[in-house]
């Protein structure tokens, strides 16, 4: 029909992250999570999908990450099939993006309405950077020929700002103990131990500042034994005019 449009937009569209420590080969632990809240102002028929569009920042692997959800109000699924279960996949390269099954709550699907699905398992950047936008769609299909709404034309877009993320860096009982030999002016291995108290990125580097009249022999160093919560092979270096800096890399690399 002439001068009737093919869908609707979003009223608004935010999505949040917790940061989280993430491990070897970009392996998203249980507890990292992206939030989406989306409202609408014009009611829904009981049964839509929603499709939501990563961004680049964000890659979906099919496998280690985003591996399930959750879905209230608008986007709580139907009853006729179980939460948490994906209607579509499609990993970064293919798609970037997850379908779910919503409109199951057919008692709020009038007025002002929202829907919040929170993603579990995901990977945010490796830095601390605002992402490029999502885009969340609804459909009446699953095959996404009737679409209801986009967050397309939202003027502020839909990303995660980079002054929303968590870039803070907090450690406790950090200690440094020689361990070959204790004796003043030898030159001796030492055992580094900390623990870190606030989120990390993957690709994160320590640099460790060492205490008065403890420097390295030379600018090369090696690191010889880990703990278990450490996945990666890192590298270190000795750097500084006093060579009083201690470079830390690739620790979940």
């Amino acid at each position: 029909m002439d001068g009737v449009n093919d869908f609707g937009n979003l009223l608004s569209a935010l999505v949040e992250t917790n940061d989280a420590i993430y491990g070897k080969n970009h392996i998203a632990i249980p507890t990292s999570t992206i939030k989406f809240t989306i409202r609408s102002v014009f009611p829904l028929e009981l049964g839509c999908f929603i499709r939501i569009q990563f961004p680049d920042d964000i890659k979906i692997d099919v496998i280690s990450t985003v591996v399930g959800y959750t879905g209230t109000g608008m986007a709580s699924r139907p009853t006729s099939r179980p939460q948490d279960s994906f209607d579509l996949k499609l990993p970064f390269g293919s798609g970037n993006s997850i379908q779910i099954e919503a409109c199951g709550d057919g008692g709020s699907l009038t007025g002002s309405i929202e829907g919040i699905i929170t993603v579990r398992n995901v990977v945010s950047p490796s830095q601390k950077k605002t992402t490029g936008d999502f885009l969340i769609e609804m459909f009446k299909d699953s095959a996404r020929i009737y679409r209801i709404a986009t967050s397309a034309n939202l003027p502020t877009g839909v990303r995660i700002d980079k002054n929303n993320m968590n870039n803070s860096f907090s450690v406790k009982n950090m200690n440094i103990i020689p361990i070959s030999d204790k004796k003043a002016g030898a030159r001796t291995d030492i055992n580094i131990s900390f623990t870190i108290e606030t989120n990390l990125y993957y690709d994160s580097r320590f640099e460790i500042k060492l205490p008065t009249h403890l420097k390295g022999y030379s600018s090369a160093c090696s690191v010889t034994s880990l703990s278990s919560s450490v996945t990666g092979l890192p590298t270190c270096i000795f750097s500084g005019t006093n060579k009083d800096l201690l470079i830390i890399d690739n620790l979940f690399l």
